[in-house]
């Protein structure tokens, strides 16, 4: 399966659009929010079109703008006005491009910074050291590059010793990287 954000809309069948259509609930009127009753992805939803074996997956509220305007999104996002993920509303529904979206996220408050954000709430969260994968060195390693730099061991010897390149060496060191071992 793939999904078609940034890809050319696929063919619709009749039978496509209305089980789109019979997904989305619009008891609210014509003004309110039309919300998805369907499958999501991240708060969003989302259907499956085409046969099982070439089907594709679409955000519910692209395919609803495509359907209501007759305009492929491509590239561009489909935002909304209402900041209902699952809102399917064409009168919701705008384009615009990702700095768009992001600024309009921001100017309603939807953005997190600084003390706020997500991370700086739950620091817990963020890996940091060997609890990445991809991570040369453990704790261990850190605190022993930081004893032998002290007593005098250059970072080329110390480079050599654990498969990483001086700067890094040099970084522990200051303690500019793995600042989170003591």
């Amino acid at each position: 399966m793939t999904e078609t954000n940034g890809r050319p809309m696929p063919a619709l069948s009749a039978s496509d659009i209305e089980r789109t259509q019979s997904k989305v609930d619009r008891s609210g009127g014509p003004d309110s929010c039309w919300l998805w009753t369907g499958g999501t992805r991240s708060g969003y939803g989302q259907i499956g079109i085409g046969s099982a074996k070439t089907q594709v997956k679409i955000y519910a509220h692209r395919l609803a703008y495509f359907l209501e305007y007759g305009v492929d999104p491509g590239a561009l996002f489909v935002c909304h006005s209402c900041d209902q993920r699952l809102c399917c509303n064409p009168k919701h529904l705008w384009l615009g491009t990702q700095k768009q979206n992001l600024e309009d996220a921001a100017a309603k408050g939807r953005m997190h910074r600084g003390e706020e954000h997500g991370l700086r709430k739950h620091p817990e969260l963020v890996r940091r050291g060997e609890q990445c994968s991809w991570s040369k060195l453990k704790n261990a390693d850190v605190i022993e590059i930081r004893a032998l730099h002290a007593d005098g061991m250059s970072r080329s010897d110390l480079s050599r010793k654990f498969g990483v390149s001086q700067r890094t060496i040099g970084k522990i060191a200051r303690r500019e990287r793995w600042k989170h071992v003591p």
